[in-house]
């Protein structure tokens, strides 16, 4: 099996990040491949332009957004073989499939969820502000221009997003849920700051930035599973920003992303619970969801320019 981890990866610590695609042999535990592509219609030459969540399409494409471009890539050649964008890919940080053959992608920065047609041409814009989305932004016909920093603060910032039937869920990382777009249900993931949603074995996997990792039934919204990563890890040492998440039978495999030094990681150490000047590398846990523990960790990154966005998984035939 192979974990496709999404990432931004700087070539030195503080330098703006560029997009990879690394391939995990999940059995050997190791990087066996990497795909760097550079972003399209990046804000300017020191922007950062990561390769965030991804998942795999029903024709076994990687669907890989960029903060600015959609990608599909071919997971056997590691080939990018179509990019797509729209002025309103503002921080794009998720991409998701329906059942439809449609497509779902977040807009971090523009508080936005799109659904796009099979080829990538917007269908349907939702904007989670009150309001109207025209009146919001002075005019701007191009948002791709703008860093995807630009518009902070975001009112929701949704990080990842799906169709589930009739619904588009949200979950966002200012409100602390998972929403459906217009409001009607919603998860609270109150503790701490969520991302992901995916998806597996008939439940939602989501993480928490300070480590833990939460499983919900999409019908009735309960929480089935909690899980602490702290307590798994024994360890007084930071963990991490705890980003993306993969199922695959009885093995969970989760990101974690060494803090920066930058003020807005610094002012999260005592929520994420670790010892000043203690931190762990960027890295992949997988954990024994049958005895809840840590089997392995998978180190992506030494030092500080490198994050996780998402990681999936899929058996592919050389």
């Amino acid at each position: 099996m192979r974990l496709f981890v999404s990432m931004g990866v700087a070539a030195q610590t503080g330098g703006p990040r560029r997009p990879r695609v690394r391939v995990v042999d999940a059995d050997a535990g190791t990087v066996v491949d990497e795909l760097a592509f550079e972003a399209a219609h990046a804000p300017s030459a020191d922007a950062h332009q990561e390769a965030t969540s991804a998942s795999f399409t029903r024709e076994g494409l990687l669907l890989q957004p960029a903060h600015t471009e959609l990608l599909w890539i071919d997971p056997v050649a590691l080939r990018i073989v179509r990019r797509v964008t729209d002025p309103l890919f503002h921080g794009l940080h998720s991409a998701t499939e329906s059942d439809d053959g449609t497509i779902v992608v977040t807009c971090a920065g523009l508080d936005s969820v799109l659904e796009l047609d099979p080829e990538g041409r917007l269908l349907c814009h939702h904007w989670l502000r009150e309001g109207r989305f025209a009146d919001a932004y002075g005019g701007i016909a191009d948002f791709r221009a703008v860093d995807h920093h630009g518009f902070q603060p975001h009112s929701h910032h949704p990080n990842f997003a799906w169709r589930g039937g009739d619904d588009v869920w949200a979950t966002c990382f200012e409100t602390r849920d998972c929403r459906t777009v217009d409001g009607l249900r919603r998860v609270a993931l109150d503790e701490a700051i969520p991302h992901d949603g995916r998806l597996r074995h008939g439940l939602l996997w989501f993480t928490q930035v300070d480590g833990h990792v939460i499983a919900v039934d999409p019908d009735t919204l309960e929480r089935k599973l909690e899980i602490d990563l702290r307590e798994l890890c024994d360890t007084k040492k930071m963990l991490g920003w705890c980003r993306g998440v993969e199922v695959a039978d009885d093995r969970l495999f989760v990101g974690m992303t060494m803090l920066r030094s930058s003020s807005h990681r610094e002012v999260l150490r005592m929520l994420l619970r670790g010892e000043q000047g203690e931190k762990l590398p960027t890295r992949i846990l997988e954990i024994d969801l049958g005895r809840l523990r840590v089997v392995r960790e998978i180190v992506m990154a030494g030092g500080e320019g490198a994050t996780i966005y998402g990681v999936t998984s899929r058996q592919i035939r050389q």
